[in-house]
């Protein structure tokens, strides 16, 4: 690594990019509420902006020479939970497929599905480059593992704070920076017990993308069947959300061991 690793960095690089994402988003001047209303918007919303965010975080893991780190766990790094915590990335993809309006595709327009799997796929690029790699390296030069995840799921959770200045309203943005907390703590899981930040990518940007189409299917439905199998599909991902929690409470020790049992090692650095 070019750089040496440290809290300061990473938390430098977080707020950063929620700052650049931010002032991107400002430039385009799309309501966040109308994002996901038609496939102009969602190029301009969702794509550039992020694209050209993703190539700046492509760029600076670069510089700091931090691809390996960010993209796998290393030998040094906490040791692999055990495997039955796999269920939890299981969970996440069960969420993602099950929040798939699959018979309103075809209304919602090829077009659009295509335009928003590219932009959600950049986004699950991005958050997860920044707050489960960079970040996560960064704030493991210096702080114990339960600060890693800490830290990193909280600037997750503030990224979202910024649709507040890009019109959502605040009750509904103080809900999504707390969700965006806990996602952010399933992802890390999901980044320990797979051992690389790919998969939480893929699972990132196709829990986006349910949702996103989801919210394009219930909002061009005028049928109470159809809403009340939204609500349906809501209850179900909150009830698999809720499970996959519970496993990362109850394999927290485990994610959190900085070391095998029966290995010793010096108390981590604050900074």
């Amino acid at each position: 690594m070019r750089v040496k690793p440290r809290p300061s960095l990473a938390f430098a690089i977080g707020l950063g990019y929620a700052v650049l994402f931010l002032v991107l988003e400002l430039i385009v001047n799309i309501d966040y509420d109308k994002i996901g209303e038609s496939t102009h918007n969602v190029i301009r919303g969702v794509v550039i902006p992020v694209a050209i965010g993703s190539l700046v975080l492509a760029i600076l893991t670069t510089v700091l020479g931090w691809w390996r780190p960010v993209l796998s766990e290393q030998p040094s790094d906490p040791p692999r939970p055990p495997r039955w915590m796999l269920v939890i990335p299981g969970l996440v993809l069960l969420i993602g497929l099950v929040g798939i309006p699959y018979g309103d595709l075809g209304d919602i327009g090829g077009s659009f599905l295509l335009w928003l799997a590219i932009g959600t796929l950049l986004v699950g690029f991005s958050e997860e480059l920044v707050f489960r790699g960079l970040a996560v390296v960064g704030f493991r030069g210096g702080y114990s593992e339960v600060r890693v995840w800490l830290w990193s799921s909280i600037l997750f959770g503030l990224l979202h704070g910024v649709n507040l200045v890009l019109g959502q309203g605040a009750v509904l943005t103080v809900r999504q920076v707390v969700t965006a907390f806990v996602l952010g703590s399933i992802f890390y899981a999901i980044r320990r017990t797979t051992g690389t930040i790919i998969v939480g990518m893929v699972l990132h940007g196709l829990w986006d993308f349910s949702t996103f189409a989801n919210e394009k299917a219930a909002g061009a439905a005028t049928d109470r069947s159809i809403d009340v199998g939204t609500a349906g599909v809501a209850l179900g991902q909150s009830l698999l959300t809720f499970a996959a929690v519970v496993l990362f409470i109850v394999g927290a020790k485990r994610l959190f061991t900085k070391k095998a049992a029966g290995t010793t090692e010096p108390a981590a650095v604050e900074s």
